[in-house]
């Protein structure tokens, strides 16, 4: 059995259990806003303190903006919690996981059969890049032509039930192999390596070479967010931590919200069952006032009928805060009522606010509302212009680089489709390279002279960013509609090759921006996003509108629905202050949350709040027995 130390601190100071921590295995169950990050910045700050060489100190978390958020808080001053110190200079190990397989496969590309300049891509069916899209175009007349697939669907279906395996370490279902022997082909002509199989290739050069000399001298393993983590990547922390000295692993099951990605609360479930862990729970809530807390314990009883004892969150603040559940009699009236609200707030408190909704669509909705209203709202979208930017960039660097080069040919417009097919068809078909596809099309008398000039265009665009010279390239760049100052290309053309290309952009980036001007004034803005985005981040105050039943939980059942309730209590504990919840008790034509049926207030409504959501809406009422479990 494992070693529960809850008893051996007070609540409010288990972070010590991570402080004092030794040798082995260490499992935090934190609780939002119960202090793990500063838990962990004072375990990096004791371990540099006891003669650790800061090289041997590995943070790894999810995604970038969790390192980032890591990042800043090391740059805050020790008064504030912080280190005091810029994150790169401390010299510890600071990135996401796939960043470090990427960099462990980058080293045995070669055993791998893989190329040294990997592209990566995301191969999901909800994938947003513009790179991707291309990639994925290309796959499907690929494998539409091999008559593996017939329509798009037929390939989403196949692409999910691929990546699947992947992501939990499991054999190709019989039914993908076809599809995946056309991906490996496509991937090795096109130097690319689908996001999903990039951990697997991990695993494989680890498991098969053991770790390269660099990580061999990781000696503390700090992994943050791990229940968003998938099977395939959990192995990998298995592998790449065996020969350390100690391993903290901080989580929380209550929290994950990925399973889209194959991520379920069960691996961090099974690590403390482990005979051979130490475990501690985070209750003590630092981030959200005693209303908010109240409405999480709610929801957390409903969840977790078994075992919340130890895991009751217990309010820091003395102050009380606020939590309402307000329905409207329609849309319009709900976002009215947002906007004077919003209205009301000064600069500092429009940016200490944020708006969650749980699809995209509906959050985009939302926003155009209410910037219509007045209130300037920001929400994240994919920058396709910079994502084809930074390609190019990249292509500077790497010149031939097959899949950067076909980004290229996609941005000649004028090169008639089933003109550029032919090059890609000569390309992927018979081994040439690029250039020779692009010489046998040109010389091809099926063509007019028009479409000959428009390919020989390309092709000297294509030598133009692969000359280094900086004044042609700016120069090229700017006939693409992608405005680069030339300082940067100069940058990027004489920065070292010891990064990765991505890595050498961003530098150069980052060191030739100019700096911003714009006043709070003019950049105060609400932030509107999905649920989903909102992990790791907190505010003074949340909105979440739309409380639609046919939203959350919506049609889902089974792990999906318990998904859902996990949604909700992200939701709602990213407030430091208030937390308002709002409901349109009918919706207008065009309105993306109709569902076929008039709106219902989610049952959460009175899980959260039991008897407030009756009360104020004058509603019948709804239970947790409307979950059907």
């Amino acid at each position: 059995m494992p070693k529960l130390l809850n008893d051996n601190y007070p609540s409010s100071e288990r972070h010590r259990a991570v402080v004092e921590h030794g040798k082995g295995l260490l499992v935090v169950v934190a609780g939002p806003g119960t202090g793990k990050t500063y838990s962990l910045l004072r375990k990096i700050e004791s371990l540099i303190d006891s003669g650790v060489e800061p090289a041997q100190i590995y943070y790894i978390t999810f995604v970038n903006s969790i390192v980032e958020a890591f990042k800043d808080d090391i740059r805050r001053p020790k008064d504030q919690g912080g280190l005091g110190v810029d994150p790169d200079e401390l010299g510890i190990h600071i990135s996401t996981l796939h960043s470090l397989a990427f960099k462990i496969v980058k080293v045995y590309s070669d055993r791998l059969g893989l190329p040294k300049h990997l592209e990566v891509i995301d191969l999901s069916p909800k994938r947003q890049s513009v790179l991707s899209q291309v990639f994925v175009g290309d796959l499907f007349a690929y494998a539409k032509g091999k008559g593996i697939v017939g329509d798009k669907k037929s390939l989403d279906r196949l692409l999910n039930k691929l990546t699947e395996s992947w992501r939990c370490n499991r054999t190709v279902p019989s039914d993908c192999n076809d599809l995946a022997e056309v991906i490996r082909s496509l991937c090795q002509r096109y130097q690319v390596c689908p996001w999903d199989q990039l951990v697997l290739h991990a695993i494989r050069a680890v498991e098969g070479k053991g770790l390269p000399t660099w990580l061999k001298g990781a000696q503390h393993f700090l992994f943050d967010e791990y229940q968003d983590f998938n099977p395939s990547e959990q192995r990998l922390i298995e592998l790449i931590t065996e020969p350390s000295v100690s391993v903290i692993i901080v989580g929380d099951p209550d929290q994950s919200i990925y399973s889209g990605r194959s991520a379920s609360p069960n691996g961090l479930r099974g690590l403390l069952e482990r005979s051979d862990a130490k475990t501690v729970n985070f209750v003590y809530c630092r981030r959200c006032p005693k209303s908010v807390v109240t409405a999480a314990n709610n929801l957390l009883r409903f969840m977790d009928k078994a075992g919340y004892a130890q895991k009751e969150l217990q309010a820091y603040k003395d102050e009380q805060g606020e939590f309402g559940i307000q329905p409207f009699k329609n849309c319009k009236a709900e976002v009215d009522k947002l906007t004077r609200i919003l209205q009301n707030l000064d600069k500092s408190q429009i940016k200490d606010a944020i708006l969650l909704l749980p699809e995209r669509r509906v959050a985009e909705y939302y926003a155009e509302k209410l910037n219509h209203s007045g209130v300037a709202c920001s929400i994240k979208s994919a920058d396709t212009a910079a994502e084809l930017r930074d390609a190019l960039l990249r292509l500077i660097i790497l010149h031939h680089q097959p899949f950067l080069c076909r980004i290229l040919l996609a941005l000649f417009q004028n090169i008639e489709r089933k003109f550029r097919d032919q090059v890609l068809a000569g390309f992927l078909g018979d081994g040439s390279s690029l250039a020779d596809a692009l010489t046998q099309a040109s010389e091809d008398h099926k063509w007019q002279m028009r479409q000959k000039d428009s390919l020989r265009d390309f092709a000297a665009s294509l030598d133009a960013l692969t000359s280094n010279d900086a004044g042609l390239i700016t120069s090229i760049l700017t006939d693409l509609n992608n405005q680069v100052h030339k300082d940067l290309i100069t940058c990027l053309l004489n920065s070292g090759p010891d990064k990765s290309a991505r890595d050498r952009v961003t530098t150069c980036m980052e060191a030739t921006a100019e700096d911003d001007q714009e006043s709070d004034a003019e950049t105060a803005c609400l932030q509107v996003m999905t649920i989903h985005s909102s992990k790791g981040l907190s505010k003074q105050f949340v909105i979440i509108p739309a409380f639609d039943k046919k939203l959350l939980p919506g049609d889902n059942e089974g792990e999906r629905l318990k998904e859902m309730h996990r949604l909700v209590y992200v939701a709602v504990t990213r407030a430091k202050g208030q937390v308002l919840i709002t409901f349109p008790e009918t919706r207008a034509r065009g309105d993306p949350s109709i569902f076929g049926a008039k709106p219902k207030l989610s049952c959460y409504a009175n899980i959260l709040a039991p008897g407030a959501a009756r009360l104020a809406a004058g509603l019948d009422s709804v239970s947790a027995g409307e979950f059907g479990e």
